[in-house]
């Protein structure tokens, strides 16, 4: 089953604090037609009642969809630097759900993929990867980060999400560390399917992208600082 809340968010322009309602633990199974939302951005987007800005609202989520395999845990983009100390949480959480929460029954959850992501745009790349191999992809970001990064940096890019796949070509949306979106790049599927095939070569050049629950290739950057997120 789905979960809701409410509390107070403040508005990133101009502080003035308004209370919202949200999702705090998202079934998809049950949510179908709110998926959607969260893959377009649309989700949880708000007007400031002060200033008028829209912003998205940033929180804790739990997203499941146990017929499709994927348990994720979302957080707020600017809790990243505290990655360490949440996976064993969330694998904790999740651990107690196999036994706790009808919406997980025993035999969809074996296989079931659990991570941790921070950020809407995060948790939407999470859905639309399902079935890809996490941790080379993360790799081929990192690969991709490294051959565009004086382009990244001057446009002030700190992150690469995957958005798709097209007559075997991968694109990405380049984000800033607080979910904006800024453009895209592309990339050929032989490259992710190269790293794929040879993941002794690149879990010793990258051991943290093959194992925990936050597979990220910002483990291995030097990220820029975040900006505030409204628009």
């Amino acid at each position: 089953m789905s979960t809701y809340d409410s509390a107070w968010f403040p508005c990133p322009r101009c502080g003035a604090a308004s209370e919202h309602g949200f999702v705090a633990s998202f079934n998809a199974d049950r949510l179908v037609h709110r998926v959607d939302e969260i893959l377009t951005g649309a989700f949880e987007r708000v007007r400031c009642g002060s200033c008028g800005v829209t912003f998205q609202l940033e929180h804790r989520m739990l997203y499941a969809h146990a017929t499709a395999g994927l348990w994720v845990a979302m957080y707020p983009c600017g809790e990243r630097i505290h990655a360490d100390e949440i996976e064993p949480s969330v694998r904790a959480i999740f651990e107690r759900r196999l036994v706790d929460v009808p919406a997980f029954p025993v035999p969809a959850i074996r296989g079931t993929v659990t991570r941790v992501v921070f950020g809407l745009h995060a948790l939407a790349e999470a859905i639309r990867a399902a079935g890809v191999d996490a941790s080379a992809l993360e790799c081929l970001k990192l690969e991709l980060l490294r051959d565009h990064e004086s382009m990244l940096v001057a446009a002030g890019a700190g992150e690469l999400c995957y958005e798709g796949e097209a007559a075997h070509v991968l694109r990405f949306g380049l984000y800033r560390l607080d979910g904006i979106r800024l453009g895209e790049m592309t990339a050929g599927r032989g490259r992710l399917d190269e790293i794929a095939a040879d993941h002794a070569r690149w879990r010793d050049e990258y051991p943290d992208l093959f194992i925990g629950l936050y597979v990220s290739a910002l483990r291995y950057c030097d990220v820029l600082a975040p900006q505030p997120q409204y628009g």
